[in-house]
């Protein structure tokens, strides 16, 4: 479930990548799929095949801080970036 969630989130990712092209955070949207999709391959490899409890886990957290981190810091700076453009004023 968990590597089918991650896929679904990288293709939304890309999809909205797609809808803001040529705006400047088209370009840099898509590469928030990367982290998802690593993730639901790494899910993937766990399900199919026989990985020690003490790796999943060990991988599992490396994962999921891959996924918060790289967000937080393109997002951040998205937003620094287009201070000020749009919204109230």
């Amino acid at each position: 479930m968990v590597a089918i969630g991650c896929g679904l989130a990288a293709l939304a990712w890309l999809f909205f990548a797609r809808s803001q092209r040529g705006r400047m955070q088209g370009k840099a949207l898509g590469w928030l799929s990367l982290p998802f999709l690593a993730l639901s391959a790494l899910y993937t490899w766990f399900s199919l095949c026989e990985v020690p409890i003490e790796l999943r886990g060990f991988h599992a957290r490396i994962g999921i801080l891959t996924v918060s981190v790289s967000q937080a810091i393109i997002l951040f700076l998205l937003s620094y970036l287009q201070r000020e453009t749009h919204g109230r004023k």
